[in-house]
């Protein structure tokens, strides 16, 4: 047989072909480092980066809707030589929306389940800053607040949690209470910002343990990976900060009595 008749054979199986199951489900939080993650993660020779690092499918209702093999399209294909391969579906948004932690257990109850948590405050300000810049970039202009920080916080902090998106995404022990309710302790973890930034490598490493995956030397193959970062121009008044820690703070205690340790949120 031919090589190029080879290739128009294993093209044509192509679609007929297993796909790969993520391992590893990075859930959030949005604005807490996980493009990073995500580009650390797909590093490793056994992991197969999927179409893109957001794939938004259990948390996007008509997405989940159209069903498993709408999300298999867009996953790897298995590959014919080889074993232990996995893939990694790195979406932000799946910790904060209320029924992506039973979708993601139906579908990949093997999977472990990843979290970075960001000190509330500095999260909702991270966020509210994206959405600034949204005005001069046209695909996301509409999403544009031209609302001042202090005037975006006031307006939530004076509503109901389901219209206040920046304050809600940091209220993370009731969004990771729904994941321990379904998905044994050890499959959850959960680390802080500052320890990812400081120590990426550790992070990363216990990811791929937890996983199952071969050790790597990360200190010396995590490359040209760089977070996000954007300069703020104004730092967060102080007493804006003041009453935003002190609306966050029996959500933190809640998360304390959850993972049973007070992870150190702060970046100062």
């Amino acid at each position: 047989m031919s090589r190029s008749t080879r290739d128009r054979l294993k093209h044509a199986l192509a679609p007929f072909r297993p796909r790969l199951k993520p391992g590893i489900v990075v859930i959030g939080a949005q604005k807490a480092g996980t493009s990073a993650l995500y580009r650390m993660l797909i590093q490793h020779p056994s992991i197969i980066p999927p179409v893109t690092k957001e794939l938004n499918f259990f948390n996007h209702d008509k997405d989940h809707a159209k069903g498993p093999g709408h999300y298999a399209k867009l996953l790897p294909l298995r590959p014919v030589h080889g074993k232990g391969w996995i893939t990694v579906d790195a979406t932000p948004g799946y910790l904060h929306h209320p029924q992506v932690a039973e979708r993601l257990h139906r579908a990949l109850p093997n999977a472990i389940i990843v979290s970075i948590l960001r000190d509330p405050v500095l999260r909702a300000y991270s966020d509210w800053n994206m959405f600034r810049r949204f005005k001069d970039n046209p695909p996301y202009a509409h999403l544009y607040d031209a609302r001042t920080f202090e005037e975006a916080m006031q307006a939530e902090l004076a509503t109901a949690p389901d219209n206040a998106p920046y304050l809600s995404r940091g209220y993370y022990a009731q969004q990771l209470e729904r994941y321990f309710a379904v998905y044994p302790k050890e499959q959850v973890l959960v680390f802080p910002y500052p320890l990812f930034k400081k120590e990426p490598a550790s992070v990363v490493s216990k990811i791929c343990s937890a996983a199952g995956l071969a050790p790597v030397n990360w200190d010396g193959s995590l490359k040209n990976v760089k977070a996000n970062i954007n300069p703020y121009l104004n730092p967060i008044p102080e007493t804006l900060r003041e009453e935003l820690s002190a609306h966050f703070k029996p959500h933190m205690e809640a998360l304390w009595e959850l993972l049973g340790e007070r992870l150190q949120l702060s970046e100062g």
